[in-house]
């Protein structure tokens, strides 16, 4: 057989030992873990902690009546500024 070469040792864990250390090994675990709990954490983020519905039509609801006072208080002042050019334009008229 192969006498004077050196063979890799016969088992597949026992290659993996060899070529591997134990930090890399450890670090291996981790980012396993990692994969791991990231479709769980997503997972029970999304049933536990959504925001709840009812409170999102209502904010929904707040910022359309605060579109509509802010569009009423315009039109308003749009009107007040308007009479108050026809005046200046009416008086303006009669003192001729």
């Amino acid at each position: 057989m192969n006498i004077g070469r050196k063979t890799a040792p016969g088992t597949l864990q026992e290659r993996y030992n060899a070529c591997v250390t134990g930090t890399q090994r450890m670090l291996f675990k981790l980012i396993a873990f990692i994969a791991a709990a990231i479709p769980v954490f997503l997972f029970v983020r999304s049933v536990f902690f959504r925001r709840p519905t009812k409170l999102g039509a209502r904010l929904k609801e707040f910022k359309k009546d605060i579109d509509f006072a802010v569009s009423v208080f315009l039109v308003l002042t749009g009107c007040v500024v308007a009479l108050a050019v026809g005046n200046l334009i009416w008086a303006w008229w009669r003192s001729f």
